[in-house]
Parts: structure tokens; sequence; C-alpha cells
């Protein structure tokens, strides 16, 4: 638990999250605990593909940075944990 901590304060600190987010057109999320970033070019993605995702407060800090930069958010329970739990990053 620690150790994913100190990744996602790394992560947060470095712009890594926020610039995953900001490449997203899409955040699934549930009410409360899970947010998953889509990307999805199809050009360059024939598939939409899960390019961040978090839990609790890492999910708060993407769903945040995805409203401010216009970016939608879809609550959806089922999927969102689906590709949360089941959905590797870059899958």
């Amino acid at each position: 638990m620690k150790t994913r901590r100190r990744e996602m304060q790394s992560e947060i600190q470095s712009g890594s999250l926020a610039q995953s987010v900001k490449q997203s057109v899409a955040v699934v999320r549930n009410p409360t605990h899970i947010a998953v970033c889509l990307g999805y070019h199809p050009t360059d993605m024939p598939i939409p593909r899960v390019l961040e995702k978090g839990s609790d407060a890492q999910a708060n800090y993407i769903v945040n940075i995805a409203e401010r930069n216009c970016i939608p958010v879809v609550e959806n329970v089922d999927l969102a944990r689906s590709l949360f739990f089941e959905v590797e990053r870059g899958r």
C-alpha cells in the first residue's frame, strides 16, 4: 500500500497522470472510488485503450482534471469496475 501511494504521489508530481488524463476522450467512473481514462484515436488506436486508472484519492484527482479539461466523465459502475480490475493500462 505504501509503495502504491509513493507511485501515485510521484505520478501526480511529475505530471504524467495529468498528461494521460488530458489525452483521454472519456473517463468512466463509479460514483466514488474508481476512475478509468479511455483513449481512442481512429488512426492510431483501432479500439479504445485504458490510458490510466485510479482508485480513491487518485480517482478523484483524475475526475477533477477531466472536468477542468472538458473531458466527458461517464458514471457507469459495472463498466468502471470491469475496466479497473480486468484491463491493464495500455490495453
